[in-house]
């Protein structure tokens, strides 16, 4: 191979190689009711890219905080415009059997629109300008 077509080659190789690495903001909040500021303390955060093929998500712990992640270790998240649903916001209280045994029910906590992007309401675009998005959602009644 010639001296030329190994520096092309070389070359085209690092701006691939550059390009890959896209940048990615570190973002979290608190996810609370509406009706009294309680924090939500179970589910995910889920956010997902308008236009895009990508996701990311957090735990909600306990406290109703959740940093998001895109491949683990609360990595963050890429920049773009995000629809923002929540999954596994449920009480799950455990039911003994007679024979000794339990089952395990699990109940909504937050009206079902919150669960899909597509209904939830919820967008933020991530720019780097807030590394905060607090979230409040409304309970479920019944």
């Amino acid at each position: 191979m010639t001296t030329k077509k190994t520096l092309l080659l070389s070359l085209a190789l690092v701006i691939l190689m550059a390009g890959c690495g896209e940048r990615k903001m570190q973002l979290g909040g608190t996810v609370t009711f509406s009706d009294d500021s309680a924090p939500v303390t179970t589910g995910f955060v889920v956010f997902t890219a308008i236009g895009a093929d990508f996701q990311s998500r957090g735990t909600i712990e306990e406290d109703g905080t959740y940093t998001l992640s895109s491949t683990g270790n609360n990595d963050g998240i890429p920049p773009g415009e995000y629809a923002v649903s929540l999954v596994g916001v449920e009480k799950h209280t455990q039911v003994d059997t007679p024979d000794g045994s339990y089952t395990t029910h699990s109940e909504p906590l937050i009206l079902p629109k919150y669960t899909s992007p597509k209904t939830s309401g919820l967008t933020f675009t991530v720019d780097g300008s807030t590394k905060r998005y607090d979230i409040q959602v409304e309970r479920l009644r019944r």
